[in-house]
């Protein structure tokens, strides 16, 4: 996350599983949900 806002990001897209681990640790860190998508296998 440093070097993407030490190199001028705006911001940065984290893909996360509902209620897994990683979403836990972004839920911590205070950082603002983007919302959500569900994709299907055809």
């Amino acid at each position: 996350m440093h070097w993407g806002q030490s190199h001028g990001a705006f911001y940065q897209l984290l893909q996360t599983e509902v209620g897994g681990p990683s979403d836990n640790l972004c839920q911590a860190e205070e950082l603002t949900s983007l919302g959500f998508t569900h994709t299907t296998r055809a």
